[in-house]
């Protein structure tokens, strides 16, 4: 049933508002599974070194991870003010690839 449109809603209104217990199951199953990295994970700029061999594409790679350095420590300089730390788009936690 959906939420109460007018005042009044009283407690059993609330609950009968809410999704059942298969629907919850479900949605924090998925989120649970979702939200995991796989112990084989790669991230955002660790690269297999034998992956490229090239000099130059070497050089490009390394500029990239000392961006992804740069951002990482913004991120933490940012974080020492906040009491619960925003850690979500960490370089060393977005994986490399979604494949």
């Amino acid at each position: 049933r959906p939420p109460p449109t007018k005042r009044g809603a009283d407690y059993q209104d609330f609950l009968e508002s809410l999704p059942g217990k298969l629907t919850s199951f479900l949605t924090i199953s998925a989120s649970n599974t979702l939200s995991q990295f796989s112990p084989e994970e790669i991230f955002l700029g660790n690269l297999p070194a034998k992956r490229f061999t090239e000099v130059k594409v070497q050089r490009y790679i390394q500029r990239f991870q000392k961006a992804l350095d740069d951002i990482t420590g913004d991120i933490d300089k940012r974080n020492e003010t906040l009491d619960v730390p925003y850690k979500y788009l960490l370089p060393s936690r977005v994986p490399n690839s979604i494949t």
